[in-house]
């Protein structure tokens, strides 16, 4: 497992080119599985806002799935654009970390995903959380990346930077 999300009485993991697959963890003694969801590449992280679960996939973007119903998701749309590592979700707003860049994608109509920016990392971006104004990103190599998201990526939207000992990865 890459990555989970717990909604409820509901787990979601990413399971590589396992894809997504869906628990039912009522009793958390006794885990069973509701869905194997096959994604379009090998899954590495998720994140599911209300009845939506954005699964970051390796060789592919994001998948933006439909769980309304876990025994029946279904797929809704396909960002491709490289390897989506880890993510995360805000609002309308997707921060995905992909290769060499942070992709910031509006998914207001989650049907057609379209990219708001994408900042061109000197290392290779790997996980993103964002609070408030304010995108932190782990950059492996090239150590932790401060963002004022607020800005719409205008120059100064990199505000600041933290080179680590070793690599940045969470």
């Amino acid at each position: 497992i890459n990555g989970i999300h717990v909604i409820g009485n509901t787990a979601y993991a990413a399971v590589g080119n396992g894809g997504l697959t869906i628990f039912d963890i009522t009793t958390p003694s006794a885990p069973t599985i509701t869905k194997i969801f096959t994604t379009s590449a090998n899954a590495q992280s998720v994140e599911v806002v209300e009845n939506t679960a954005y699964v970051g996939v390796i060789g592919n973007g994001v998948d933006i799935i439909d769980v309304t119903n876990p025994v029946n998701p279904t797929l809704i749309s396909t960002y491709g654009s490289g390897d989506g590592y880890n993510l995360d979700v805000v609002g309308n707003t997707v921060y995905l970390t992909d290769n060499n860049f942070l992709k910031i994608i509006d998914v207001t109509t989650p049907a057609t995903p379209t990219l708001i920016h994408a900042y061109d990392s000197p290392g290779n971006p790997y996980d993103v959380t964002v609070v408030g104004n304010t995108a932190y990103m782990a950059d492996y190599g090239a150590g932790v990346k401060i963002f004022n998201i607020g800005t719409e990526f205008l120059p100064d939207a990199l505000v600041g930077t933290y080179a680590t000992t070793g690599m940045a990865r969470d």
